[in-house]
């Protein structure tokens, strides 16, 4: 059950946008990391503010990864050549 974001919203927060893909029959991703604090823009809203409440509304309303590998699976949607996907052990 989730209760709220795995991120604390201090001062600053740092965005992660990554692209993942199939390459050569394994799957490869690439990131950046973006520092983002808060600001009030002259016009319109700030980077800061967006980006939580994405954060925010993606929290409420997702899934995680391994709920929507199974709801794909059951929907047999996935391309059938992609590597097999091994469950991580997640540590805190």
């Amino acid at each position: 059950m989730k209760t709220q974001p795995p991120l604390l919203f201090l001062e600053r927060m740092f965005i992660d946008p990554y692209h993942v893909g199939v390459i050569d029959n394994r799957i490869e991703n690439r990131s950046i990391c973006l520092q983002v604090q808060p600001a009030t823009p002259a016009e319109g809203v700030g980077l800061y503010r967006l980006f939580k409440s994405h954060l925010d509304t993606l929290w409420r309303s997702g899934a995680s990864f391994e709920e929507w590998i199974d709801e794909v699976k059951k929907q047999k949607i996935l391309l059938e050549d992609l590597p097999a996907l091994k469950p991580r052990q997640y540590t805190v």
